[in-house]
């Protein structure tokens, strides 16, 4: 069902509907929010959001997954729009993925380039052939850089925090995030008390707006890549 579709159905049939991202109950994300709204460090100018990760092996056994968008991709575009706000596709690019001489169209990575009506550029980058993980996540402000990583498995459920102003020292902290755990007890509590609004649905409807429009940008792109992989294989 197409996003506007989900928000009309709520609003006919007074549903509440919460949206499973563990990135909105993230620590990191909350406090990188919380620095963005105090203005602390001046206006937002620009997002950047790395996601890394070698995807070899699920890309290969399910199908459930179409894109590179859909894997990594929707938690960097939910906590950019709730950093910044509703935004337009600037651009939008898939790559393959290649393993053992096999081609995975549109698996290989994603990126995506989203301009803010708030004024921020926003560049996201997923690549799913890199050897090493990383969830790492810049802020350019005014007068300082804010530098988050996140956790980037069940192993280590720590975010690790840096600030940079010019003339000073960076500092640096690291602090618990286990953002799933934190969803879900949001989720509970949530639910036990009387229904209080749309909570932060509609951000994840712009980010699944952002996402379908990235997907349909490149979809040209991605069937003439399935049709040269069919030839050549």
């Amino acid at each position: 069902m197409h996003p506007a579709g989900i928000a009309r159905l709520r609003r006919s049939r007074g549903l509440d509907l919460n949206v499973a991202t563990p990135w909105s109950a993230s620590s990191l994300t909350r406090r990188l929010v919380a620095v963005r709204r105090s203005g602390v460090f001046g206006g937002l100018r620009a997002i950047t959001v790395i996601q890394n990760k070698p995807r070899f092996t699920r890309s290969l056994e399910s199908t459930s997954h179409p894109t590179a968008f859909d894997v990594e991709v929707p938690h960097a575009l939910a906590a950019a729009v709730s950093l910044a706000g509703d935004a337009d596709v600037v651009s939008a690019d898939l790559s393959d993925m290649t393993v053992e001489g096999l081609r995975m169209p549109g698996l290989g990575g994603a990126r995506m380039e989203l301009a803010h009506r708030s004024g921020t550029l926003t560049r996201i980058e997923s690549d799913l052939t890199c050897p090493a993980r990383e969830r790492r996540i810049v802020l350019e402000f005014d007068t300082a850089v804010l530098t988050g990583h996140y956790p980037c498995s069940e192993a280590d459920h720590t975010a690790q925090l840096s600030v940079t102003v010019a003339g000073r020292e960076p500092a640096r902290s690291v602090f618990p995030d286990d953002a799933l755990t934190a969803l879900l007890r949001s989720c509970y509590g949530r639910y036990s008390r009387p229904w209080g609004g749309g909570g932060d649905l509609p951000a994840q409807i712009e980010a699944v707006r952002l996402l379908a429009e990235a997907k349909r940008l490149c979809a040209p792109t991605t069937v003439e890549r399935e049709v040269d992989s069919a030839v050549g294989a």
